[in-house]
């Protein structure tokens, strides 16, 4: 338990006052330029809170060398020590959080790291959903750690005023001309590293699938609701609209790894190559895949329709 008054408690406390701070300048309409501000505070705030988790857990966030059997802590020119980044604090309690919130910080960290070298890419629309699953893994954390005692959700409303993209809008954003090359190419090379499992996990990027209408009798008010994935839907829900999440997608590497893994060991590269090339698959109109900046992404549908039943029909002897 977090006691009050300790220095565990204290950074807890700055913690949540600091993503309190980034979710209403994400919500403010006087803010045009909100990423680097919001991803600041986001960054300041779970940098506070595992050092708060360290501090509670007895483990060392000070920045230090070993000589022989001593630590030497590192100083900053003011004499300070100086203490570990966030990048390391994810290393130091591992346990702390799960992959997909991890890999969530270090999206945005990155994003950070872009931004500061690019004042004029509008990064906002593209990022949000990211910084959503990211308040909701912080108020997990939070409520963990300070076992239900500090709730940011009974001080502030977590929804963010965020449109989801259409794959399209997302296409536009990466692939404008007036992106920036530095963003983009990091966008693209992080996402590249994960897994197709790993790129759609809620903790790593908030999707919306279910509009709700809930009317009660005699009312002409209507109650709308927004249901995660995992959710229970209402007995008493009608459902407006089931929204597209975008689809889950993956590169042709994870293609051949995919179908090797169901055991069609012999299903390489230039088999895979050769099979899109004979359906002229590429094609938009078949809606096998889709191409982000350069990089071509296979769907399931390709997957489901072509290759599997392709490799059952010609390795049905393995």
């Amino acid at each position: 338990m977090l006691r009050k008054g300790s220095k565990s408690f204290r950074y807890a406390d700055k913690a949540q006052q600091s993503m309190l701070a980034a979710v209403e300048i994400f919500n403010s309409p006087l803010v045009t330029f909100k990423s680097e501000i919001c991803i600041t505070l986001i960054t300041l705030a779970w940098t506070y809170l595992f050092q708060s988790y360290c501090e509670k857990h007895s483990l060392e966030t000070r920045q230090y060398e070993t000589k022989g059997k001593r630590k030497a802590f590192k100083r900053g020119k003011d004499g300070h020590i100086l203490e570990q980044p966030l990048s390391e604090l994810l290393n130091i309690a591992p346990d702390f959080i799960s992959s997909g919130a991890k890999n969530n910080i270090l999206f945005l960290i990155g994003i950070r790291n872009s931004i500061q070298h690019s004042a004029n890419s509008d990064v906002d629309p593209l990022i949000a959903p990211k910084i959503q699953a990211n308040v909701l893994n912080f108020k997990v954390a939070l409520n963990e750690l300070s076992e239900n005692r500090m709730d940011i959700g009974a001080k502030l409303p977590l929804a963010l005023q965020f449109a989801e993209l259409s794959l399209n809008q997302t296409k536009e954003l990466l692939t404008a001309t007036h992106a920036d090359p530095l963003l983009t190419s990091f966008i693209l090379e992080f996402e590249g590293r994960l897994t197709p499992e790993e790129r759609q996990d809620t903790t790593y990027e908030a999707r919306v699938r279910f509009d709700l209408e809930n009317r009660n009798r005699g009312s002409e008010l209507i109650a709308m609701k927004v249901i995660k994935p995992g959710e229970t839907i209402p007995e008493d829900a009608t459902i407006l609209a089931n929204k597209e999440v975008e689809k889950l997608k993956y590169r042709p590497s994870e293609v051949i790894d995919k179908m090797n893994s169901e055991g069609y060991s012999s299903f390489k590269m230039h088999v895979h190559t050769t099979l899109w090339q004979s359906r002229n698959a590429r094609r938009e109109c078949t809606g096998y895949g889709t191409q982000v900046s350069n990089q071509w992404y296979w769907y399931e549908k390709w997957i489901d329709e072509v290759v599997r039943p392709y490799c059952q029909k010609t390795y049905s002897s393995e």
